[in-house]
């Protein structure tokens, strides 16, 4: 493995840890209590896509459309374009996504890594009947092999494909297609390279073979891309979704702008940094020395340690 290789998954462990700690918010033993921490996550999406502007939401396993209905509530995008592979949930719920009201493009369409036609699995029935209402996925989810799964062919397209031709600067993906992220994420490359940010349901478990892509090859591909990971729910132990902003709306800048929306943008610099035990923002090279010094021989007998590079903002329990 190579230096910059190391310190990415080295920079990328150490995300994954500091998230794990918002763990202490939920009592992950209780299951009304986890769904609170994914009602919580999607919240924040939300919050997240209405500060960054959104101007292009996708919804790539869409189901019923909910999220991409309430983007167009709370967002008000330009463009709203919801996929949904499975044709029996998509019949079941074309007619409610096809108001005008609505303003989403509902699609009867898989999302892979190749434009043309694609093997889309359904889980069946006891007696053989497909079901529009459960798990389905490019891929088949081994520990269901023994209940049986319809094929259908399902028309196939990649995003950097659908979304060649659009200009839009901040865009907002909504990621559920149950095991299938690989196909999904490989076919957006470009389009990636310009999204704001997304939240994207991830496994720690490979449920659907050895085609899956598990939560740190998510991470990775999408470092690479110049996402990092900001949150995540506790929907359950080894299944959960994530949450992921382009790093460079991180910085200094997009701090400074952030300041700026308020109707009184010194006021709300001063009351930001006030909550900071050393009253100033960070600076990006205050943040690279730290990781430098993580990074070098000075650091080699520490381990197990979370350095927060926050001016103080975390307090101690």
């Amino acid at each position: 493995m190579s230096e910059q290789s190391s310190a990415r998954e080295l920079l990328l462990r150490s995300l994954d840890l500091s998230l794990l700690t918002s763990a202490h918010r939920y009592d992950v033993l209780d299951k009304g209590e986890r769904d609170r921490s994914v009602t919580e996550l999607s919240g924040l999406f939300f919050h997240l896509a209405g500060i960054l502007g959104t101007d292009l939401f996708i919804e790539c396993g869409a189901k019923d459309a909910r999220s991409s209905r309430r983007a167009r509530r709370r967002l008000n995008p330009r463009r709203i374009v919801a996929f949904e592979a499975n044709p029996y949930t998509y019949r079941r719920f074309a007619k409610a996504n096809a108001a005008p009201a609505h303003g989403v493009e509902y699609l009867h369409t898989a999302l892979s890594d190749e434009v043309g036609t694609v093997t889309f699995n359904v889980l069946q029935t006891a007696d053989g009947r497909p079901r529009s209402d459960v798990q389905a996925s490019l891929l088949r989810r081994q520990d269901q092999l023994a209940t049986g799964f319809a094929e259908t062919t399902v028309d196939a397209t990649t995003l950097d494909h659908f979304f060649a031709g659009d200009t839009s600067e901040r865009i907002a993906l909504w990621i559920d297609v149950e095991g299938a992220a690989r196909n999904v994420l490989s076919g957006g490359t470009r389009l990636l390279d310009r999204a704001a940010l997304l939240i994207i349901e991830v496994e720690d478990r490979r449920w659907w073979g050895e085609e899956q892509w598990l939560r740190a090859d998510v991470a990775s591909f999408l470092y690479e891309r110049g996402m990092l990971p900001v949150a995540r729910d506790f929907q359950s132990r080894y299944q959960y979704n994530m949450i992921f902003v382009r790093s460079g709306l991180l910085d200094t800048d997009r701090v400074r702008w952030l300041d700026e929306q308020s109707d009184d943008p010194a006021a709300a610099r001063r009351r930001h940094e006030e909550s900071i035990p050393l009253r100033r923002y960070g600076t990006p090279e205050e943040f690279g020395a730290a990781a430098a010094f993580l990074l070098s021989p000075a650091a080699s007998f520490l381990t197990g340690v979370m350095l927060p590079v926050d001016g103080g903002l975390t307090r101690p329990l």
